[in-house]
């Protein structure tokens, strides 16, 4: 087999004769290669790489590379990448792989376990979030005893936001329309649109509205309540409406926005 490049015990020969360098881990170190030469072989002389053949082929005999039919295979005979970037099934385009910006397009269903957006996995839980309440007033309020928690989920541009703020006997709530702040910058204030139910322990229930466009910003939000002096209409919450705030009072939301 004078043609036969072979690899054994660490060694590369051709014929009888060793050629000079050997490998070093999966590297084959050699300043002689023989471009003539037509077969790779591994130490049990099956053939890994035929430079004249149409296919290369992995371990177990699947295809991987089909230089004919321009194809990258897995081990089945179904899918397949061609060398447009196209994603085949079953010899159908499905999608177009972009290398460049690491996306597929073109896909209409998608089924997997696992799968990641942007670096954010679909199936994880949600990531807990603390926000932080303001106003626009000169006293800011003070959480005291009270609490304030969160939660987010991020997939691509859309950010899934709940949060509650539940007053205690020591909150105070300053002075100015209190403001929430979002977990990402929203990519416009006008986008931030999240109900809220405002609870007067052991009187009322009301529904109020975390408006971006209020206050025109995008890292934070008030919330529009009904006017306790305008019925019909909503202004801004505060420590006096749409009631005086006490000790078991508390507002809750559950929403989504576009994040910039």
């Amino acid at each position: 087999m004078a043609n036969e490049l072979i690899i054994k015990n660490g060694f590369v020969s051709k014929g009888n004769s060793t050629i000079e360098g050997t490998f070093s881990g999966s590297t084959l170190k050699t300043n002689t290669i023989d471009t003539s030469l037509r077969n790779l072989y591994a130490s049990d002389l099956t053939p890994t790489v035929d430079w004249e053949a149409t296919q290369l082929v992995g371990v177990g005999g699947s295809v991987i590379l089909d230089w004919t039919q321009g194809l990258i295979k897995d081990s089945g005979p179904n899918l397949s990448i061609d060398w447009n970037n196209r994603i085949l099934y079953d010899g159908s385009e499905i999608g177009v792989l972009d290398w460049q910006n690491k996306i597929m397009t073109g896909m209409t269903n998608i089924e997997t376990t696992n799968l990641t957006l942007s670096g954010t996995n679909i199936t994880s839980s949600w990531t807990s979030y603390t926000p932080v309440w303001t106003s626009n007033g000169v006293t800011q309020p003070t959480i005291g005893n009270g609490s304030i928690t969160g939660a987010y989920k991020l997939i691509g541009k859309t950010c899934f936001y709940r949060g509650k703020l539940g007053f205690g006997s020591t909150t105070a709530g300053g002075t100015g329309v209190w403001e929430i702040s979002l977990p990402f910058a929203a990519v416009s204030g006008d986008g931030v649109q999240i109900p809220v139910s405002v609870l007067d322990n052991g009187n009322n229930w009301f529904m109020g509205l975390m408006n971006g466009a209020y206050g025109g910003f995008t890292t934070k939000s008030s919330i529009l309540v009904p006017s306790i002096l305008n019925i019909g209409l909503s202004q801004g919450m505060d420590a006096t409406s749409p009631f005086t705030w006490g000790d078991t009072d508390n507002f809750l939301w559950n929403g989504s926005y576009e994040i910039a």
